[in-house]
């Protein structure tokens, strides 16, 4: 995550939701079209004004994300995508979230706070303790991983920098899962072949 931005506007377009966002510091050689990382959820710039940015997001976006619960006034995760020859600081993440999950409890310890997120039960065969998974856009590491929610440590950095500082319980967030674990899943469920069969084996 590379910086905390406002929600200057909020506007319904026919099907679309155009959304406009005024990061803290402002993004230089930004170009109309490229992807920026908003909680999380990959966008594509359609519009520049001063510093402010617009962003419009299709029917798609707004089914699988919370993006469309935002309101003026609320700050969003921004992160620039990943350039070739950049320095990675942690876990892949494409910006191409899985689904919504809530979060059910957050308990401080000191400066840091424990964080359970709830999920759909679908996903929890793609989580395992000590993977990595995205919540609004930042890269956690999961402590642990139940039937349908996992827990994450934040640190205070991430309580200062994130949106996860100020979030509560019952409050929503966009969730994507381990690029890797996503292809594990789907080779695994292809083994297994249309109907179910078990994968064969071959006696060496």
């Amino acid at each position: 995550m590379e910086q905390l931005a406002r929600v200057e506007g909020v506007e319904r377009r026919g099907e679309s939701l155009l959304l406009l966002i005024q990061p803290a510091t402002l993004l230089r050689n930004l170009r109309l079209g490229e992807s920026i990382s908003v909680n999380g959820a990959c966008l594509s710039v359609v519009s520049i004004d001063g510093g402010k940015l617009m962003f419009e997001l299709t029917q798609e976006t707004i089914r699988r994300t919370c993006l469309s619960d935002l309101k003026t006034g609320d700050y969003v995760n921004l992160e620039r995508s990943l350039r070739l020859g950049d320095r990675l600081g942690g876990h892949l993440v494409n910006g191409h979230v899985d689904c919504v999950g809530e979060i059910v409890s957050k308990d401080y310890h000191g400066k840091s706070a424990e964080m359970w997120v709830k999920i759909p039960t679908r996903l929890t065969t793609m989580i395992v303790e000590k993977g990595s998974i995205a919540v609004d856009g930042v890269s956690l590491t999961i402590v642990e991983a139940e039937r349908d929610a996992f827990s994450v440590w934040l640190v205070p950095y991430t309580l200062r920098k994130t949106t996860l500082g100020f979030k509560s319980p019952g409050d929503k967030v966009n969730i994507e899962v381990d690029i890797i674990a996503k292809y594990l899943r789907r080779l695994y469920l292809s083994t297994r072949g249309a109907r179910g069969h078990r994968p064969f084996k071959v006696s060496l």
